[in-house]
């Protein structure tokens, strides 16, 4: 009796030791856990993509203005023997752009890129009446885009030169001068559009953050092509000479 009671006794004992231990919390280890143990896992999906996106893109986008001023190559054709550019015209004088007019650089490696831009500028038609007096017929206007593949060299310092090639497609118009349109008969010229390249080179000049100067200068040798009626009928026709170099400044932010 004594023998089973002390068995009891003993099993009963063990149980609480076992019971009672379960319930004491574990202590907290002085040791650091593996790095990374509870770590959150990397986000993956839209969220991580568009962060890697934007990282390959930073820099790459390249909005700007751009003023310029133009000289055009030929300009004088009243020398004694010389033959007029289209009827009695024989002089043409440069019309400058009034606006900086906006331009777009995408870079798809860092010394690669296109560009897009706005142009646009004129040449006013000249005729010599006497030695101290001239007339003119009007206004010769292009405008349209131009399309370049661009190459740059980026480096360390705040010097980014620059050169492009490419092609500009221009709208031609004619703004007649009213006197010379209307007076004695019904005058119109008519002015075709063009396709011109384009060949430019420059620098661009760090100032702030994303923002640069950009000194800028181009040869372009567009040429148009003019047909001159009076009263409807059909006179004559000719190409007129728009080709010219330019020089101009600008400024641009980096995105």
């Amino acid at each position: 009796m004594v023998t089973i009671n002390r068995t009891l006794f003993t099993s009963g004992l063990l149980a609480f030791s076992i019971a009672f231990i379960s319930t004491v919390p574990r202590a907290v280890s002085d040791e650091p856990e593996p790095p990374g143990l509870h770590d959150p896992v990397p986000a993956r999906g839209p969220a991580l993509q568009e962060s890697t996106l934007s990282e390959r893109t930073a820099g790459r986008l390249e909005i700007g203005f751009r003023y310029i001023q133009i000289s055009l190559n030929d300009t004088d054709r009243s020398a004694p023997g010389t033959r007029n550019y289209l009827g009695s015209i024989d002089r043409l004088n440069e019309k400058q752009p009034r606006l900086p007019y906006p331009f777009i650089n995408y870079h798809f490696q860092p010394n690669w890129g296109i560009s897009l831009a706005f142009d646009r500028f004129g040449a006013e038609t000249i005729k010599t009446v006497s030695r101290n007096e001239s007339d003119t017929d009007g206004t010769i206007y292009v405008r349209g885009p131009v399309l370049s593949l661009r190459g740059r060299y980026p480096n360390e310092s705040r010097l980014t030169p620059f050169c492009e090639a490419g092609l500009a497609y221009y709208f031609g118009k004619f703004a007649h001068d009213h006197q010379w349109r209307h007076v004695g008969a019904s005058r119109i010229m008519d002015i075709n559009d063009t396709v011109a390249v384009v060949l430019a080179a420059g620098m661009d000049v760090g100032i702030y953050g994303g923002w640069s100067l950009q000194l800028y200068a181009r040869y372009n040798n567009a040429k148009v092509k003019g047909t001159y009626t009076r009263d409807g009928l059909y006179m004559e026709s000719a190409t007129l000479p728009l080709k010219h170099f330019a020089y101009g400044i600008g400024t641009l932010y980096s995105f």
